[in-house]
């Protein structure tokens, strides 16, 4: 017997449409992703697919910024330590390192 929080984890989150549904319905499921929704795809009742929203993509930040943002920052006492093993060029490194 399962309690009411292992059924909650324990079950699918998202919503299921069959194949020809989705195939009939296209415009109208994937308005309803594009707003966050999932859904999980079956053909003859099993599932065989997800569909879910694309994440976000990840902003990429420039090497010169993160430079300068460490150069600021106070670091945790064993990042320094961390990045020399890292073999991370000194000159990379801030010499503010708190103790």
């Amino acid at each position: 017997m399962l309690t009411v929080a292992a059924h909650c984890y324990s079950e699918d989150m998202s919503a299921r449409i069959a194949q020809r549904d989705l195939r009939n319905d296209v415009s109208a499921i994937l308005r309803r992703v594009s707003q966050g929704e999932s859904f999980t795809v079956t053909v003859r009742g099993q599932p065989v697919a997800e569909l879910v929203p694309v994440r976000a993509p990840r902003r990429f930040v420039p090497r010169e910024r993160v430079g300068e943002i460490l150069r600021v920052a106070v670091a945790d006492p064993g990042l320094l330590e961390e990045l020399r093993e890292m073999d991370v060029d000194d000159g990379d490194v801030p010499d503010r390192v708190e103790r």
